[in-house]
């Protein structure tokens, strides 16, 4: 685990991806990727951690694609973010009827739905924030 969370530490101070200090938002979706993310990140970002100004923010949007499935990944996430002691905003938004009103594909929907969820977290945070998604 040290060896990868190494080469994380590599490619994020490599490609600048962190700022010096403020938020990262990290969408959590449920999937692995994101889950592995999220844990990466809380290995590193925090008080007493290698970034120690940076503070990490839950966010996951329920697409209202999967009925109770995704009901049941809404809650599992709130789980593991509040085990973590993450600060975590939930949302839903119904992207079938959103893709038929602006007459756009079921995927484009979700992935502009998701990333004004985001964003509108993200402004809501007391300093600058930054997002982190995890795609596989």
């Amino acid at each position: 685990m040290l060896e990868t969370v190494n080469r994380v530490i590599t490619y994020i101070e490599q490609h600048q991806l962190l700022p010096e200090q403020g938020t990262i938002i990290v969408a959590l979706s449920g999937g692995a990727d994101s889950l592995c993310m999220l844990h990466l990140l809380d290995q590193l970002c925090g008080p007493g951690k290698r970034y120690p100004f940076i503070q990490l923010h839950a966010a996951h949007l329920n697409h209202k694609l999967r009925g109770k499935t995704a009901s049941h990944d809404t809650i599992a996430v709130a789980r593991i973010a509040r085990a973590l002691h993450l600060p975590i905003t939930i949302g839903a938004i119904d992207v079938p009827a959103l893709a038929h009103h602006e007459r756009r594909s079921i995927e484009d929907a979700a992935r502009v739905a998701r990333y004004h969820f985001l964003r509108s977290v993200a402004l809501l945070q007391p300093q600058p924030a930054s997002i982190a998604v995890a795609h596989h």
